[in-house]
Formats: structure tokens, C-alpha cells, sequence
């Protein structure tokens, strides 16, 4: 049997592009008035580069790498777009990172431990958003929380 031949269909843009295209140029042209005071007066030009970068991620038009199987016998390759690398703007390359990052704490960082445990330290008294169920729950650790006055 004939393998049908792999056919290239272009993903479109999602709402976050689309909302992203339609709405950025009138942000950037309103930055000086309304964020600078804010956010800085000089961060302007890299807040439209990450903004263009965006907007081309996963372009098949703005290059391409082929990725091909290093296993001689099976000589499967493909090619991937590059990505715009937005940590935090673009919802893919942020995923990216955050599993990179992760796997970098467990492999290189953390202890190999069959647990892990976790400190939360809240400022403030944490009673007012707890359930009674939660409060008393936290009552048995009572000498483990600590408020900073």
C-alpha cells in the first residue's frame, strides 16, 4: 500500500496573534503617555522587538531547521520553524522553557530524594482565606508557621 504523500497546512493565526496584530501598534503608539511613567520610558523599543518576534513564531517563512533521525536505518527527517524564544509573551516557547527549566532543577540541582518538600511563607496571617476545615488542619503545625510582624 501507498503511503499518502505529507501535506504542509499552514496553522493560522490564533486569537492571541490575531487580538495581538490588532491591538499592539496602538499600545506602542500610546507607551509614552500612558506606561512610561510606569514601566520605564526606555523599555519601549524592546517591548516591539519581543512584540515582532512574537508575531513570527512557528512562521514557516521566517527560516526553518531540519531536523532528521541520526539512525541511519531510519532516515526520518522534518523541519521545524524557529521560535521567537518570548518567555512569558508567547504561550508555546513559555511552555518550552518552564519544562526546560524544570528538568534542569531535577537532573542537575535537586537532591535525588524519594520526596520533596516545600516551604510556603506568607507575610501575613493566612486565616481570613482558609476554610474552617483548612484553619484547623493548619492548627496541627501550628510551631511551623511563623508570622513576620
Amino acid at each position: 500500500m501507498k503511503k499518502p504523500k505529507a501535506k504542509y497546512l499552514p496553522r493560522g493565526r490564533n486569537t492571541l496573534h490575531q487580538v495581538f496584530e490588532r491591538h499592539f501598534p496602538d499600545f506602542c503608539s500610546r507607551y509614552d503617555e500612558e506606561y512610561a511613567d510606569t514601566f520605564g520610558k526606555f523599555r519601549l523599543e524592546r517591548i516591539q522587538a519581543v512584540g515582532e518576534h512574537f508575531l513570527t513564531c512557528g512562521d514557516y517563512r521566517q527560516g526553518i531547521a531540519r531536523i532528521r533521525c541520526s539512525n541511519p536505518d531510519c532516515g526520518h527527517d522534518y523541519f521545524r520553524p524557529f521560535s521567537c524564544k518570548g518567555f512569558y509573551l508567547c504561550p508555546s516557547c513559555s511552555q518550552k522553557r518552564t519544562l526546560l527549566f524544570a528538568e534542569h532543577l531535577s537532573e542537575k540541582v535537586l537532591l535525588r530524594l524519594p520526596h520533596r518538600t516545600i516551604r510556603l511563607h506568607l507575610s501575613e496571617s493566612p486565616a481570613g482565606i482558609l476554610s474552617p476545615r483548612q484553619k484547623a488542619f493548619c492548627g496541627n503545625f501550628k510551631d511551623d508557621i511563623r508570622h513576620d510582624k
